[in-house]
């Protein structure tokens, strides 16, 4: 019992850099999304949805909150509705009127919000 208590009190730190595999829920199960075939993850709502590198879309039941929590820290929030795997941005886009972009490996670009800039900016470079 006291081990147990000690335990929430100090709120151990998990390790996210072995986490391997998103569990995504489908019809007929669970699939299981390998972490690195995730580009880029977007907010919808409540859910996310994982962007592939295979240019596939699935939805995840967990916010971005939540999985900005899980993920290793090979993943950057860069905007409020957009957590990006860092290794799959090109450059960093950078256009009037104080906005910011990133292209990514792919050629999509995603916006980067104002606050998010500097840091993003300090990890890639």
């Amino acid at each position: 019992m006291e081990i147990a208590f000690n335990r929430v009190v100090k709120k151990e730190e998990v390790s996210n850099e072995n986490l391997q595999f998103l569990a995504v829920k489908k019809r007929g199960g669970i699939k299981l999304v390998n972490i690195d075939d995730v580009q880029y993850i977007k907010g919808a709502g409540v859910y996310t949805e994982l962007y592939l590198n295979n240019g596939q879309k699935e939805l995840h039941d967990k916010s971005l909150e939540k999985l900005s929590q899980l993920l290793p820290k090979s993943f950057e929030r860069i905007h409020k509705s957009y957590l990006v795997k860092t290794i799959k941005i090109k450059e960093i886009i950078v256009k009037t009127g104080s906005q910011y972009a990133v292209e990514l490996l792919s050629g999509e670009i995603l916006p980067v919000g104002r606050t998010k800039y500097k840091a993003l900016k300090a990890i890639l470079f």
